[in-house]
């Protein structure tokens, strides 16, 4: 009986020894292959997935890198067109100041004793040292009035040959 209980033993140990050699003998079952290419298959099309948003933000930040470039460049046009319209109106004003000083020193009989030269220069903001001869026009006051005839009350050239009275 001992003899039988080893026997049948050892019997049972040799054929559930070599069913799980039996397995590897013949390779994965297809339950295992289909697990396995399922897995594959899924890790395939999340690199596919990973690899088409990849080039969709690739996409992206390069539109994004372009526009910037675009609209620093345009900034950097409008800045440099509006420094060439400061330097147009600056010297639209200089010009402006010279022409108002040299038709009031006409005005006022002046003739070179004011410096327009300096008129719309930084030092041109100071007072000038003008003294209009005596009995003549002072800047701000109002000009002598105009005949009927359509002359200024002088001589037939239309200049004074003296301050009016």
């Amino acid at each position: 009986m001992i003899r039988q209980r080893i026997a049948v033993s050892a019997l049972a140990l040799v054929v559930l020894g070599a069913v799980p050699a039996q397995a590897q003998i013949f390779g994965p079952s297809r339950e295992e292959q289909e697990a396995a290419r399922a897995h594959e298959d899924g890790q395939d099309s999340a690199i596919a997935q990973q690899g088409d948003r990849l080039r969709l933000l690739e996409d992206r930040v390069r539109g994004l890198t372009d526009s910037l470039a675009r609209a620093t460049g345009q900034n950097e046009e409008l800045n440099h067109q509006i420094a060439q319209q400061n330097q147009k109106i600056d010297s639209m004003q200089r010009d402006f100041a010279y022409r108002l000083c040299t038709l009031s020193a006409q005005q006022l009989g002046a003739g070179d004793a004011m410096n327009c030269a300096a008129t719309g220069t930084p030092s041109a903001g100071q007072q000038q040292s003008y003294a209009p001869p005596q009995g003549g026009m002072r800047p701000g006051a109002p000009l002598p009035p105009i005949d009927a005839t359509g002359g200024n009350g002088g001589p037939p050239g239309g200049g004074f040959t003296s301050a009016p009275p």
